[in-house]
């Protein structure tokens, strides 16, 4: 009791000092002085309906019965607490920030990206420290294409949080999409600095690299997410052609032949193992008869001009020239009926091949072609 005295010697109209006492008297069983308290605390909180059920309680030690049943009508949830300016001001704080937050990723999902711009702005107005709502405006900023906004909302995060991965990330995808590749490679290492098992940023790293000429960087982080992940049927591919682009035809061979053979089912990696078992550099590698068989595989899926092309290369490396040409031309009509000028020329100057009728058998590519593989 003597505490609620004190705070009331603190603060005279401080609600809930009032209702601690009162609860206080009402357990002596002092319901008229318990009465006075409650009406003050109700006075001073106001919206605090809760008291009304305590103040019934107290009419009726008195014997007031038709005031305790006018207070139990007027009862409800809303109760009264020591106020605290300091605590309430962050509390607000973190409501308003989180409100909107919510708001913000709820129009995110739906693809309302400007409606999502607008709320995480108010997050980052309730509390401008907050590297969640940064990150989160940055992304919405990206998607209605202000790379400069989103942007300048990334490197804010990281001013705030050098090692918030997501920041890094997200701003090396940026930087991605605007050719900067170093800087872009920057950022992502120092993304994997901090989640190492990230492999979305690993795979973009590998990426920025080989856009760089980077190439032995490059497939060293290629071949890491294919050991993380050795499921990974892109990073895997990138692996193959940078290897056989380095001249190393029989490791690439070896590394496509062991994926194929732990995932049969993957498309593409059939549709390369066709390809190089055509035209690896390294004679020795060939073999026109698998690669007759993948190409076929592949082209009963696809009906694509590009993936047909395959199976008259391979007819060609098996010596079967006028087949070859037939088939050939098939494709060539196809891609005709599909207005595909860049493939009907590649694929005009591969029938004059198959049409010289001594030998038909494919050139080695050390470059593969970006028109006939994943």
């Amino acid at each position: 009791m003597q505490s609620f005295k004190t705070a009331l010697e603190i603060d005279k109209k401080n609600p809930a000092a009032y209702y601690g006492l009162g609860q206080v008297l009402m357990s002596r069983r002092s319901y008229s002085e318990a009465v006075d308290c409650f009406e003050k605390a109700l006075t001073h909180a106001p919206s605090a309906n809760r008291i009304h059920y305590s103040l019934a309680m107290a009419y009726r030690g008195m014997g007031d019965v038709e005031k305790a049943k006018s207070h139990l009508t007027q009862q409800g949830p809303v109760g009264v607490r020591v106020s605290d300016p300091l605590v309430d001001g962050l509390q607000d704080l973190i409501k308003g920030e989180r409100l909107h937050l919510i708001r913000g990723k709820q129009a995110a999902d739906a693809k309302r990206y400007s409606e999502a711009v607008d709320e995480f702005r108010k997050a980052v107005a309730a509390n401008p420290k907050s590297v969640v709502a940064r990150v989160n405006l940055g992304a919405a900023l990206s998607q209605i294409e202000d790379l400069e906004g989103a942007a300048q909302q990334f490197d804010e995060a990281l001013r705030i949080e050098p090692q918030r991965a997501n920041a890094h990330y997200n701003l090396a995808v940026l930087l991605a999409r605007q050719s900067k590749h170093d800087q872009a490679i920057d950022h992502l290492k120092s993304c994997l600095s901090v989640e190492p098992n990230d492999l979305s940023a690993r795979f973009l790293l590998a990426r920025e690299l080989l856009k760089s000429d980077r190439l032995d960087e490059a497939l060293v982080e290629f071949s890491r997410v294919v050991q993380a992940d050795p499921s990974d049927e892109s990073a895997l591919l990138e692996q193959v052609k940078l290897q056989h682009r380095k001249g190393q035809y029989k490791q690439a061979l070896d590394t496509l032949e062991k994926f194929h053979a732990a995932f049969p089912q993957k498309g593409r990696t059939i549709l390369l193992l066709a390809y190089l078992l055509t035209v690896s550099p390294q004679l020795d590698l060939r073999d026109g008869a698998r690669a007759l068989e993948f190409a076929r595989q592949v082209y009963k899926t696809t009906n694509s001009p590009q993936h047909g092309a395959l199976v008259a290369m391979a007819l060609g490396e098996l010596g079967r020239c006028s087949e070859a040409a037939d088939w050939q031309r098939r494709m060539i009509a196809a891609a005709e009926h599909e207005s595909n000028t860049d493939l009907i020329g590649k694929l005009g100057a591969d029938l004059k091949r198959y049409e010289a009728t001594q030998s038909c058998r494919p050139a080695g590519e050390p470059s593969l072609r970006d028109t006939l593989i994943p």
